[in-house]
């Protein structure tokens, strides 16, 4: 009696390869880079050189193609893929323009009182390696905090840092300043200046209640 031999072929449903085009194609038009700002304002126009007219058309492709997929892909129905998943991401930090700013949070806070202590958020570079990995997110979020169209975000993080350093029920924070502070990294071969600049760039007035409510404590 003959044994069957079981069939080796896997076939793929068709939703199944629309999917995975799909899903290919809206992760290439968000992971693409925008365009260099002048086009982004549109205060350059792209055109062809005569000049240099190979190096040119070149650029006009590619900044064109970058154009069009900022201008019109990124904002298309599409995208609610993506933003709705969690697969979309930000590749630049690799390029085109890497970041080249060392950032990192610091907070007066003042007490009734009228005492000022300094709260040091969370800093990477002075955790020890396996710190660094459960940690990371803390660095991210400050990111978005120090942009200013993330700045709605501050005022929910000044609370907390009030929250952070409400030991004294009879003496509780009142006001918290956040503080910028920045260095620029320079490039390969130069010096390396260690010195960072100090920015206060928010000021925030602590809700009292919410502060005695989220502690657990009465007036």
């Amino acid at each position: 009696m003959a044994v069957p031999t079981p069939s080796t072929e896997f076939k793929v449903s068709p939703g199944v390869k629309a999917f995975v085009a799909l899903h290919i194609v809206c992760i290439t038009i968000w992971a693409l880079p925008n365009p260099r700002r002048e086009y982004m304002n549109e205060t350059e126009k792209l055109g062809l050189r005569k000049d240099n007219l190979i190096q040119s058309l070149s650029q006009t492709a590619t900044e064109g193609t970058l154009f069009l997929n900022w201008k019109y892909l990124k904002r298309s129905p599409l995208m609610y893929y993506p933003l709705s998943t969690g697969f979309w991401q930000y590749w630049d930090m690799f390029a085109p323009n890497p970041a080249a700013i060392d950032l990192y949070l610091e907070a007066d806070v003042t007490f009734q009182d009228g005492k000022k202590i300094r709260f040091h958020y969370p800093r990477i570079y002075t955790m020890p390696i396996p710190l660094k990995y459960v940690k990371e997110r803390y660095r991210k979020f400050y990111e978005n905090v120090n942009t200013d169209d993330q700045g709605y975000i501050r005022p929910a993080v000044a609370q907390r840092i009030a929250l952070e350093s409400f030991d004294d029920p009879r003496n509780p924070p009142v006001e918290v300043v956040l503080i910028r502070n920045f260095d620029k990294i320079e490039g390969p071969g130069e010096r390396q200046d260690p010195t960072y600049q100090s920015v206060a760039f928010f000021t925030y007035r602590v809700d009292l209640a919410k502060l005695r409510r989220d502690k657990g404590t009465s007036p």
